[in-house]
């Protein structure tokens, strides 16, 4: 039922990155495993999973795998950090937008419908990979680590997005697979869907506050409608 609600008007969907856009729970967790046996630990994909569930728990910011690192790692998970994106950009060789939802984004943007990512990753990371799957071009806006003084799930990376791309906060809608995209959009005034698939299953992300809950991009195409 959720996934035939409609929502809009719309001026600009702001997408989260892993898990949204790209990748998801079996690929981070063959990264996370990859590069914990490069500093010695070895953990299951079980112990990996729980480590993802008692991550939404802890108040710290900063995504679930930055947490897990922390956990695991609380002495070299600095370097361990961009040694996961390079391990996650090797595993996603041939990854690529869903042909129904790069459709939907080439028909939202001809309607004047602006596209943002806010995330964790750095810039050189994300442009390699929208690159890779020749996406650059639908999106007007990358807000990496770093660009805001706080990151999700403050609002202001959000805010920073539109601001940006002028447009304002209520005329945004906020895209992605964790509680932190959730409250970060909520507390930006803007709208939220929350995507299943990632790391958060739905009473996670209803109780995070999203408006809608849909099983993957694809079925945005089937929701935003009344865009422009």
């Amino acid at each position: 039922m959720m996934a035939r609600q409609k929502v809009g008007p719309i001026k600009c969907i702001i997408f989260d990155f892993d898990g949204t856009l790209v990748g998801g729970m079996s690929i981070w967790i063959h990264a996370l495993r990859q590069t914990l046996s490069y500093f010695g630990v070895k953990v299951t994909s079980n112990e990996l999973q729980k480590e993802f569930r008692s991550s939404f728990t802890n108040r710290m910011p900063g995504p679930p795998w930055k947490k897990i690192f922390r956990h695991l790692l609380p002495y070299r998970y600095n370097e361990a950090w961009p040694l996961f994106f390079e391990t996650l950009d090797r595993t996603m060789v041939n990854v690529d937008l869903p042909p129904k939802f790069r459709m939907f984004l080439e028909t939202a943007r001809s309607q004047g419908v602006k596209m943002g990512i806010v995330t964790f990753r750095s810039r050189e990371s994300v442009e390699k990979m929208l690159s890779r799957m020749k996406a650059s071009y639908l999106f007007d806006i990358i807000i990496v680590s770093g660009d805001s003084t706080e990151e999700k799930p403050s609002p202001q990376p959000f805010l920073l997005a539109s601001e940006k791309m002028n447009v304002k906060p209520g005329e945004c809608i906020v895209v992605g697979d964790e509680p932190i995209d959730m409250i970060g959009g909520f507390r930006a005034r803007m709208r939220t869907i929350g995507v299943l698939g990632g790391s958060s299953n739905r009473k996670m992300l209803k109780k995070a506050g999203a408006n809608l809950i849909v099983e993957s991009t694809e079925k945005l195409c089937d929701i935003l409608t009344d865009i422009g």
